[in-house]
This record gives C-alpha cells, structure tokens and sequence, in this order.
C-alpha cells in the first residue's frame, strides 16, 4: 500500500498544479511495474486546450505511449495508472485499449464514475480509495472557488 500512497502523492501533487492553472484538479501517473518508474504524467488541460479529450488520464498514457515507442503499455511488463479521482468511461476505455494492467484510484467519480460498469470477466485490476481524502481536498477547494466566482 506504501508503494500506491507513494505514486498517487505524485498524482496530488499533478491535480494542484491543474488547479493553479484554472483546471479542474486530476492528476494522473503512469508506471512501468517491473522498474517502478514512471514513464508518463498528466494533468488536466481542457480548459487550456479548449479539448474534452485533455484529461489527466489521457494525456499519462499519451506521454508513457511516447516513452515506450508503443500503444501498448504492456510490451515491457505490467503497468499501472494512478489517477487521484476515478476515471471517467473514456479514460478507462483508453486505458483498457492501451493495455494498462492495473488503475489506481483515489476517490470515487460521482458524477462520471465508471469502474462499476467493468464486466467481471475483465483482467483489469481495479484499487481505490488510495489517499481518498487527499485526492478529494483539490476538488472540493476548486469547486468552493468556482461557486464564488473566484478565479484560480
């Protein structure tokens, strides 16, 4: 458990720096199992990219894809997402056609939760609730300002 609070404090650490950029905070890693090196990172960035397709998930696994010279994440061994909230119906089927072995999450995705519509015969290992309060922290304080109308 040490080793996924590790990886999904680098994932916080992501979602503030979307959050200091006026993005909605999610932050996401990618890591190579077999070294424990992260080998892709994202933020959000559909503000800034005027893009649904920019979300922290998408853009890890575009980078580790970059990295490994390869769609498939799974050519050089496991790999593992950590996202510091659940990903949403896009990032996870992105996930799972990039061949990611494992998701780690930090809190639940209320409004676009998707881990529960996984088909129990899927080899994707699923964990969450990693630093669920933590990851929550970024999210409440970005929309408590935005209901204020105060810019980030």
């Amino acid at each position: 458990m040490r080793r996924h609070e590790y990886f999904m404090r680098t994932a916080i650490h992501l979602a503030n720096v979307a959050a200091k950029r006026g993005e909605v905070p999610i932050g996401s890693v990618v890591v190579l199992e077999s070294d424990c090196r992260i080998i892709g990172y994202g933020y959000n960035l559909t503000e800034t990219a005027n893009c649904s397709l920019e979300h922290a998930e998408m853009r890890a696994i575009r980078a580790a894809s970059k990295k490994l010279d390869s769609w498939r994440l799974n050519l050089h061994g496991d790999v593992t997402l950590y996202t510091t909230i659940e990903p949403c119906t896009m990032c996870l089927g992105a996930s799972k056609l990039s061949r990611v072995s494992s998701i780690v999450y930090g809190a639940k995705n209320d409004k676009y939760s998707s881990i529960s519509k996984i088909e129990c015969t899927d080899k994707l290992r699923i964990v969450g609730g990693v630093l669920e309060k933590e990851c929550k922290l970024p999210m409440r304080s970005f929309f408590k300002k935005k209901r204020k109308g105060v810019k980030s």
